[in-house]
């Protein structure tokens, strides 16, 4: 399994072409060729997992998990934790072969879990809250907030955050500080800037606000959290 955390990843599983973007997997099946359709963008990271998927023990009734080939997940940072939880223990020589079992479970299990959410796509959604959730995923590095992303749409504030909580089952403050975030542990893991310059970079002018919601958000601070996933984006399983 791929699972592209940033940049674009175009590579190819025998015949068919895959163009993975960040917050997709991808799994690449035993036995078929794969090779990369172009030279790895330098904004591009990834996680490659290979895992087997053994019969099941006499006596035991195996769970079917369906999981697509090419699919974006619901929670891409969750699922980066998992990765970044799986290479700490490995490089950190901890890891027993059960928690890679059940490590490895939870990752394909999540991947899993965006079929689910495919499902609700059918529901109606308004037009209005999907050019509006478009808006806040260009324009998220700049002073943004609800009432600015209703005054660029020419749209009452309240109208807009009802229905786009209705649509989306979040918030418009939700989705703004949902791509920051993604934008922040990818800044961190470059081990380049200072945790103030991240904060700038991906929107928020005010320091201490960008630490207390990253903290909410992960757990930990920013730099609890570089030191602890600043690793290469290779698990071997």
């Amino acid at each position: 399994m791929i699972y592209v955390a940033s940049g674009v990843l175009s590579i190819q599983e025998g015949e068919t072409p895959f163009t993975v973007s960040a917050g997709e997997t991808l799994l690449l099946w035993p036995g078929r060729r794969h090779f990369g359709r172009e030279d790895y963008p330098k904004d591009l990271t990834f996680f490659w997992l290979h895992f087997d998927c053994p019969d099941a023990a006499p006596g035991l009734e195996a769970q079917p998990l369906t999981v697509s080939q090419h699919v974006r997940v619901a929670r891409p940072e969750k699922l980066a934790e998992m990765f970044r939880w799986f290479l700490d223990d490995q490089e950190n020589g901890v890891r027993s072969q059960l928690a890679a079992d059940l490590v490895a479970t939870l990752i394909l299990c999540e991947s899993a879990r965006a079929l689910e959410d495919l499902k609700d796509d059918d529901a109606p959604r308004s037009p209005l809250a999907g050019q509006a959730r478009e808006y806040i995923r260009t324009h998220f590095r700049e002073r943004l907030s609800a009432s600015v992303v209703s005054h660029a749409m020419s749209v009452n504030t309240n109208y807009l955050s009802r229905i786009y909580k209705r649509s989306f089952g979040k918030t418009m403050t939700e989705e703004i500080n949902t791509c920051r975030m993604a934008l922040a542990r990818v800044k961190l893991l470059e081990n380049k800037e200072t945790v103030d310059c991240i904060a700038r970079e991906v929107g928020y002018h005010d320091v201490v606000y960008f630490r207390r919601v990253f903290q909410r958000s992960h757990g930990m601070t920013p730099r609890a959290y570089q030191r602890a996933f600043s690793h290469d984006n290779v698990v071997s399983y």
